[in-house]
């Protein structure tokens, strides 16, 4: 891997603001993960219960995934290593629809 993964997915914030940190790791056949790359990202204003699109392009990264490992997408809305603004109690629901699926590019050498 060599770039910039981009992702695409559609949520659906039970709040009007909510923050999403996404996280792409290498995972091991033990299913141990090393971080690779991430993105923080806060949705303002949203309407609650009302589904929308997002692009997020994580940070750029150069990384060699060995043979046997896999990638893994991890979508969370807290991280402590950021000051996040999703309210306690909120949720955040991911889809696919088929008129807009869900995707992730990952970038290769």
């Amino acid at each position: 891997m060599n770039g910039t993964p981009k992702l695409h997915l559609t949520a659906k914030p039970s709040g009007p603001d909510t923050s999403l940190f996404a996280y792409l790791y290498d995972v091991d056949s033990l299913g141990v993960g090393s971080l690779i790359s991430h993105k923080p990202f806060t949705l303002r204003g949203a309407t609650p219960g009302k589904s929308l699109p997002i692009d997020l392009r994580l940070e750029a990264t150069s990384w060699e995934v060995p043979a046997g490992h896999h990638l893994v997408l991890v979508v969370d809305t807290v991280d402590p290593r950021y000051l996040g603004h999703s309210t306690i109690g909120t949720s955040v629901t991911f889809s696919s629809p088929a008129a807009d699926p869900s995707w992730i590019t990952i970038p290769t050498a």
